[in-house]
């Protein structure tokens, strides 16, 4: 898997930049200064189109170097994150190691029990029917699956940036005036579009499916919280989840939905947009992978009943111009980088084949099954 580009030290190698231009500058504008005025005398220039086109010049020297900043300050990261379909239990496939597919099965699971709406279209099956070319013409229970899928990849990612932030700024020595905590209550758009997002993290005592009996709930490392203890994680009756919800960012820092599907964080000098985007296109996985990882028959039974789907993420990072005169506090940012790198780790799909190093599997499959033939034949 590549190496995750840096965008917050690519920000300080921009500022460290930026100095050395100032001081190139100063030392260049001196030397022009003392040439041109010799030249000026020496060649009877007028001194008004002199100074336009010193100007002009300038201009375009500047605006070429800011472009140049600007352009190593803006990452673009697209990540295929996958996952196996049966249409005969219509459910996901557990998928060992690949954590995200467990998240996925968990999470769908639990807010079906409570949600009735999203359990009637679920039933229906339609991901068997799911074609991306006819994403336009599909009927709308096929995109009410769509729209299920997309939601619940969102708020795994918004779940991961979530436990990320905290154990980021917790880690670090941040003065409580430089940082904000943002709550439920504090992105009630996001909440209102994401049905994982509002059911998972409504508060318990609000929800039938949870005993309410203290000895039950749990921390998210399974931990025994005290009566009096705040709830960060919890179980319920027939795999009901509840995660309490909250974004530790800078302050000023903004969460807004612009569409569906699009989650954009802004803070003062950086925008971060991530966008998940299924729409029912298939992924390739290998064979040898079905049968000996997943043992599972691959068979026509297989072909006609199972469904491998890719889900395609995109992550934008913009660094703010406001970002390269910073004397102090990037350290309050640098959770961009380790979060993208924590983030295509779960999702993707290359780097679950690379962390399970299949490509040495396989080859030793294949040696095997060469090993095998020629016993069999001698």
């Amino acid at each position: 898997m590549k190496k995750s580009h840096k965008i917050i030290n690519e920000t300080k190698i921009g500022q460290q930049k930026l100095l050395e231009l100032l001081i190139i500058v100063i030392f260049l504008a001196f030397g022009i200064d003392l040439i041109s005025g010799q030249t000026l005398i020496y060649f009877n220039i007028n001194p008004f189109l002199a100074i336009l086109i010193g100007l002009i010049f300038c201009l375009i020297s500047i605006i070429i170097f800011i472009n140049q900043i600007l352009h190593e300050r803006r990452l673009t990261r697209t990540i295929e994150a996958f996952f196996i379909y049966d249409e005969n239990s219509n459910t996901i496939i557990d998928i060992p190691n690949y954590q995200f597919s467990s998240d996925m099965i968990s999470n769908l699971n639990a807010v079906l029990v409570e949600n009735v709406n999203l359990k009637r279209f679920w039933e229906s099956k339609p991901l068997s029917l799911l074609l991306a070319f006819h994403e336009n013409e599909g009927n709308s229970k096929e995109k009410n699956t769509i729209k299920i899928i997309n939601e619940l990849t969102e708020y795994l990612i918004l779940e991961k940036l979530s436990t990320h932030l905290t154990d980021y700024f917790n880690q670090r020595q941040i003065p409580e005036n430089r940082i904000k905590t943002y709550e439920r209550r504090d992105i009630p758009d996001i909440l209102l579009q994401n049905r994982f997002l509002e059911t998972i993290s409504h508060p318990m005592d609000e929800r039938p499916f949870f005993s309410h009996e203290e000895d039950r709930y749990q921390d998210k490392f399974g931990n025994e919280i005290f009566p009096k203890g705040e709830i960060i994680s919890a179980s319920g009756e027939d795999g009901v989840l509840f995660n309490r919800f909250d974004l530790i960012l800078p302050k000023e820092s903004k969460i807004t939905k612009p569409n569906a599907n699009e989650i954009i964080v802004e803070t003062d000098i950086l925008r971060l947009f991530i966008k998940t985007d299924f729409r029912g296109m298939n992924t390739f996985i290998p064979t040898d992978f079905i049968k000996n990882y997943l043992d599972l028959e691959f068979s026509q039974d297989y072909l006609n009943t199972r469904r491998e789907f890719s889900i395609p993420i995109t992550i934008k990072v913009n660094m703010k111009l406001k970002s390269l005169f910073l004397k102090s506090g990037l350290e309050y940012y640098e959770w961009v980088d380790s979060f993208i790198e924590e983030i295509e780790d779960y999702l993707s799909e290359d780097a679950f084949f690379d962390k399970i190093k299949w490509k040495s599997i396989q080859a030793t499959l294949i040696c095997m099954k060469n090993l095998k033939n020629q016993n069999t034949n001698e």
